[in-house]
């Protein structure tokens, strides 16, 4: 026989439960795109003079005129070794302060007062300027830094660490879920999921987290409730006059359907044994004077599937009574 039942959070053919289980997980992941910064050149200001070369030239001596020096001509330290470029053309060598910038970007342009002279061009075979200037850097030449590099948080890396654990999450919603339900039959539902990080795109970090959270709700019943359900509709199919005869044997069965709101079908067959009913009192009668082994086989064709116990009194005589009062009959199964 087949049978298919319905179960319910209330009024089914068997009882069925809600369950739910929320997490929330997080994880870390790393920035995978490279930005930089560029260098800063170092700047400041040189006070240029015209003077006359105290050894080599005599007292009250003619001193040779200067002539202007155009902006972009280098100057370097005194040490010959870094140079500057004049931002604006030297014309009077009378004490005018000309802004100057390092030749490279980077902390190297960086240098302290009194540090710039006529004789570092000297030392670096670099002309442009006479024995009767002189130069002067009267403040530190400062701001030059190097360029840098640093992190960036790309979209494939929050997408990629999102899909990790929101795969994650999924998995350990379901482990979580089978060890709320224990025994219980569960149908799950579709979790829901809702991911967030702490840095967006282009965010300049070398990593970020990403939090989840998830829930997963199930419908759960259980199995012996349905099968029991399926096995007593194979009574009612009992003809009359006839009784089942021991367990039914619960086969095919299956879930059908289940809905989120706590239904599920489920559909089984159901098949077993059954036995004419026997009227003791009859059967006694039919017993009546018989050799105890035969009457106890006769009894049992009568009661096909169930042990049968024969009881007289009295108990020694080698066949039974021809008085039916004086049998008892028990039949079990």
């Amino acid at each position: 026989m087949r049978a298919t039942l319905h179960g319910a959070l209330s009024g089914g053919d068997f009882q069925t439960q809600r369950l739910q289980v929320t997490l929330t997980e997080t994880m870390q992941g790393r920035a995978s795109g490279v930005a930089s910064t560029p260098g800063r050149y170092a700047t400041g200001s040189i006070v240029f003079n015209h003077t006359c070369d105290e050894i080599g030239t005599p007292p009250n001596m003619y001193c040779a005129p200067t002539q202007s020096v155009p902006a972009g001509t280098p100057i370097y330290t005194s040490t010959g070794l870094v140079s500057y470029v004049l931002q604006r053309t030297v014309s009077c060598f009378c004490g005018e302060s000309i802004p100057v910038r390092a030749t490279k970007p980077g902390v190297i342009g960086n240098t302290g007062a009194h540090t710039i002279n006529l004789y570092g061009n000297r030392l670096a075979g670099v002309g442009g300027f006479t024995p009767w200037e002189s130069a002067d850097n009267p403040a530190p030449i400062a701001g030059g830094a190097d360029g840098t590099a640093y992190s960036v948080v790309q979209k494939a890396d929050l997408d990629s660490a999102t899909t990790i654990l929101r795969s994650r999450l999924t998995a350990d919603l379901a482990a979580a879920l089978q060890t709320k339900a224990k025994d219980l039959h569960y149908v799950a539902d579709l979790p829901v999921l809702a991911a967030s990080t702490d840095h967006s795109a282009g965010a300049p970090v070398a990593s970020f987290q990403v939090i989840a959270t998830g829930s997963l709700t199930a419908t759960a019943f259980a199995d012996s409730d349905a099968r029991s359900r399926i096995a007593a509709a194979l009574a009612t199919e009992v003809a009359p006059g006839w009784r089942q005869v021991g367990r039914p044997l619960i086969t095919e069965y299956e879930l059908v359907t289940s809905t989120s709101d706590g239904g599920v079908t489920v559909s089984g067959d159901a098949s077993g044994y059954e036995a004419r009913l026997v009227s003791m009192a009859g059967l006694a009668t039919r017993l009546r004077g018989l050799a105890p082994d035969f009457a106890r086989a006769t009894a049992e064709a009568a009661a096909p599937g169930s042990s049968v116990d024969i009881q007289v009194s009295p108990a020694s005589i080698p066949w039974l009574p021809m008085n039916a009062d004086h049998i008892a009959i028990v039949v079990n199964g």
